[in-house]
């Protein structure tokens, strides 16, 4: 899950891969707190700005497949319970790219 700063931190990430599983959104907006760190400017900025309003104003989560479609995610890996492993493929593709 990237919920709150994490989902800020990936918003401000140059690739971004996530389990299929994943979760992301900004759920302190839910009761109407205000997100910081850069949230509800960097979400303008990677998302369309009806999908970065929704997420803004309702709080609430955007699945991996959604923001896989979005392009916010570069690619999504099947969930297996073998984390790291998963870290090991990670890396490799980041130094093939």
């Amino acid at each position: 899950m990237a919920l709150g700063g994490g989902f800020e931190i990936v918003l401000a990430c140059d690739m971004v891969g996530a389990a299929r599983s994943a979760k992301f959104g900004l759920p302190e907006t839910a009761p109407g707190l205000i997100t910081t760190c850069g949230g509800l400017f960097r979400g303008w900025q990677s998302l369309p700005l009806t999908v970065a309003k929704h997420l803004v104003l309702t709080g609430r989560r955007l699945s991996a497949r959604g923001a896989y479609e979005l392009s916010l995610v570069n690619r999504l890996f099947p969930v297996r319970g073998d984390g790291e492993r998963r870290v090991v493929d990670v890396e490799r593709l980041v130094v093939l790219l």
